[in-house]
């Protein structure tokens, strides 16, 4: 679908736990990468580190600021490792497309009652065949809202889309049993600590990471590489370089590796 100028907002940051334990400057992060998606940035064909520089750019933050916001929405599930916030589709519906299409925006049924009283949501105007069943129960959660004893913060529709997964169980002694037996010359994990587990973790969590057959791959094609086993060329008095588990599940690091930047 073709990006639109505007994209759904819910009540997440007001009540959402996930986005609550966030500093208020996260909060705002997250925000911005909801709309440098929204205007079509993350998704031009710009590759590499220009990418990333254009983001850093867009969040106002340098380099060292950035990779640490991008760690801790990581570690929340927000987004994925070349920033694309998760659960883009639920905000920016087929019906929001033919509104656009159509040149009627969410808000003209709104400006056409402005003379009504603020409180009153029934209106008058005919519905359209643009209108979804999602939108259908938007309008009712919000009159819902409006004439119930207590306030709902949160629409049906929108307990709806933010219900969490099913708990899956990470198999991170496998995973480290597969770079034990993939990569034999690197160095060996001896305790798979908090940090370690936690990359495990946001590197499973991601749209391509999230079965051992991935993990196998990985780790054979970081296996190919000279530079991330110790046995690329190196400068008269320079130490050899060799990743260890914790560097290669670094999220900025798999990116790199991802990409091919080790394997010239």
């Amino acid at each position: 679908m073709a990006s639109l100028p505007w994209f759904r907002m819910y009540a997440e940051f007001m009540g959402d736990p996930v986005i609550q334990e966030l500093s208020f400057e996260d909060q705002r992060h997250y925000a911005i990468i909801l709309c440098m998606k929204c205007n079509g940035t993350l998704d031009r064909n710009i590759k590499g580190e220009n990418r990333d520089r254009i983001i850093f750019r867009g969040l106002g933050l340098d380099q060292e600021k950035a990779e640490k916001v991008k760690e801790k929405l990581l570690e929340s599930d927000l987004i994925c490792k070349k920033w694309h916030p998760k659960g883009w589709e639920k905000r920016q519906f087929v019906s929001d497309q033919k509104r656009k299409s159509s040149g009627k925006s969410l808000n003209d049924n709104e400006s056409d009652a402005a003379g009504n009283n603020i409180l009153n949501v029934k209106t008058n105007h005919p519905e359209t065949e643009t209108d979804t069943e999602a939108d259908t129960e938007l309008d009712k959660d919000l009159k819902d809202s409006c004439d119930a004893t207590a306030p709902r913060l949160f629409s049906d529709d929108f307990q709806e889309e933010t219900k969490p997964p099913k708990k899956q169980t990470i198999p991170y002694q496998k995973i480290v049993d597969l770079y034990h037996e993939l990569m034999p010359n690197n160095p060996e994990v001896l305790k798979l600590n908090e940090k370690r587990r936690r990359q495990i973790k946001n590197a499973w969590n991601d749209e391509n990471g999230n079965d051992l057959e991935s993990w196998k791959s990985y780790f054979v094609y970081c296996n190919e590489s000279k530079f991330l086993t110790g046995r690329a060329a190196t400068s008269p008095g320079r130490k050899v370089f060799i990743a260890d588990l914790e560097w290669i599940t670094n999220s900025t690091n798999m990116l790199k590796i991802e990409e091919g930047k080790y394997h010239l």
